[in-house]
């Protein structure tokens, strides 16, 4: 009993100190993605988690059927992975890029676990104004800084580049959803 006990704690322990904790601290700007394993399998959990993550937000605010919506997730997946990619491997930083991948997909994680309750109460009272809505503007403020911490990081620019290029990367999402969904989100 006492074993098992130990076991389960030493396991909560591990998974909380090597999967949470250092997105949280990306999250936290204490902590730049270097602190991240190279991993090719890491970037792969967080990867699916992100897009289940995705797929569950994005069915709460747009109206569109569960394919769309998870061709609108992976598409938007895959071009941030390949254009990343690119311009790391442009400058340079090939070596960086399983990193830079993984920790905007896992601090996605974490910023999309926190959207989501927020998302459900606007969507259980869509007809009037609500409080929840300034919680969603932060979050989408947190995550534009986060993603240029990244990017400030992993690419070695300015903190003004880095917004920039986070900035971007946040517009990119829109015209996505505007391929996908042509009435925007709802």
């Amino acid at each position: 009993q006492v074993l098992f006990h130990y076991n389960n704690c030493f396991m909560h322990n591990t998974l909380l100190k090597q999967f949470i904790l250092p997105f949280w601290s990306i999250c936290t700007l204490s902590k730049g993605p270097q602190v991240l394993p190279v991993s090719g399998l890491l970037l792969a959990i967080v990867l699916i988690i992100n897009l289940f993550l995705d797929v569950v937000n994005l069915s709460i605010v747009v109206d569109a059927n569960w394919v769309v919506i998870f061709m609108l997730s992976g598409t938007y997946s895959i071009g941030l992975i390949i254009s990343l990619s690119a311009i790391m491997w442009v400058m340079k930083y090939q070596q960086r890029i399983l990193q830079t991948l993984t920790a905007l997909f896992g601090s996605g994680v974490i910023i999309s676990a926190f959207a989501l309750p927020f998302l459900l109460m606007i969507r259980s009272s869509p007809d009037e104004p609500s409080i929840f809505s300034i919680f969603i503007l932060a979050i989408n403020v947190w995550s534009l800084t986060v993603t240029a911490y990244i990017f400030r990081h992993a690419l070695s620019v300015s903190l003004l580049l880095a917004w920039v290029l986070a900035f971007g990367y946040f517009l990119l999402g829109f015209k996505v959803t505007d391929l996908f969904i042509p009435q925007g989100v709802s």
